[in-house]
């Protein structure tokens, strides 16, 4: 966990060494995880990311600000390296074509039906 992390009140994180990565330098931007988050085993959160209050990270999810966040009931993107308050996020990919050939980059669903606790 790097020294400009802001963790809130009542988080869970899991024992495994890459729950929250962040970087060092006097300019980073700070993970953010608000209160009453949960973050599954072997999740990462990098510079710049930020979980919302009361919001889940699926295992092995990896959150940064240039993965996008994508509202699972409408496909649409609604953040990128941001989930919202009370949201569940697991890790997704979605096919993207190029000129060399098909591939697969992650981005993150979410569901805000999660209620408030």
């Amino acid at each position: 966990m790097g020294s400009c992390a802001q963790i809130g009140a009542n988080v869970h994180l899991p024992v495994a060494s890459e729950s929250v990565a962040s970087s060092e330098p006097a300019n980073a931007l700070p993970v953010v995880i608000e209160d009453d988050a949960f973050i599954g085993s072997r999740c990462m959160v990098t510079e710049g990311a930020r979980v919302g209050r009361g919001s889940v990270l699926g295992v092995g999810t990896a959150l940064g600000p240039s993965i996008p966040v994508i509202d699972a009931a409408t496909g649409e993107e609604v953040s990128r390296g941001h989930v919202p308050d009370y949201c569940v996020a697991v890790s997704a990919n979605r096919k993207r074509v190029f000129d060399g050939g098909e591939f697969y980059l992650p981005w993150r669903t979410h569901h805000s039906s999660l209620e408030r606790r």
